[in-house]
């Protein structure tokens, strides 16, 4: 995932089967026809930008999903409140599930595509995206407080032009809004539930190993 490899993941859809990532999907708030096939895996289903930036929230929000809207509140010109937005959520996930899913976006950060972003200085999480001859670029992430996604591309599907990546060209807009969102705020750490535990692995082999060892990858996994 870090790395962006999209080999593990169609193997991991061939294990699990399309319909019960379709059933996860929905459950995150992707309300976009997807179509049951591996191909899946590489994004090959269109979907909105809001409605993938309101999914990944759910990982940052410990598995809860909230219905996105587009109005916080509407007032008087003295500042009496008329109406304001009341946010429906619901559970979408588990808790531990969203810490480890979180785990696995902060590595795209600390050690693959998007590591642009430890320039913030701030624990944050995330993933590249680039579709087919560098037709859109996205780069979709959270803090602890925050999701934002943002997307670059043409209304007329052409290229952006060579190497035009979601880490080239989406992600430095992504880390100029960031700047100023976390700019006053106090380092917040991701959730870790009571059910997980932190591990460190050997990132050739799988194994786990001693958190000193060179190289040692941190994760997080489910306790038995």
């Amino acid at each position: 995932l870090a790395k962006s490899k999209n080999i593990p993941a169609v193997r991991l859809l061939t294990m699990l089967g399309t319909s019960k990532l379709i059933d996860f999907a929905h459950r995150l708030g992707i309300k976009s026809p997807l179509a049951p096939n591996l191909s899946l895996a590489l994004g090959t289903s269109e979907t909105t930008l809001l409605e993938m930036t309101s999914s990944y929230a759910v990982f940052a929000d410990q598995g809860k999903y909230s219905k996105p809207y587009g109005i916080l509140r509407v007032t008087t010109a003295d500042g009496r409140i008329l109406w304001r937005a009341h946010p429906k959520r619901r559970i979408a996930m588990s808790r531990a599930g969203a810490a480890i899913i979180t785990n696995m976006l902060e590595a795209v950060v600390l050690e693959g595509t998007g590591r642009k972003a430890l320039q913030l200085h701030h624990p944050v999480a995330g993933k590249t995206g680039t579709t087919n001859n560098c037709k859109d670029a996205l780069f979709i992430g959270f803090s602890s407080k925050i999701a934002l996604g943002v997307w670059v591309g043409q209304d007329t599907a052409v290229s952006l032009g060579s190497k035009e990546t979601g880490a080239r060209a989406a992600l430095p807009i992504w880390i100029d809004f960031m700047k100023t969102a976390l700019e006053n705020d106090l380092d917040q750490y991701f959730d870790i539930p009571d059910n997980v535990r932190q591990v460190f692995m050997n990132p050739k082999t799988g194994n786990l190993i001693d958190r000193d060892t060179p190289d040692a990858v941190r994760m997080l996994i489910k306790k038995d």
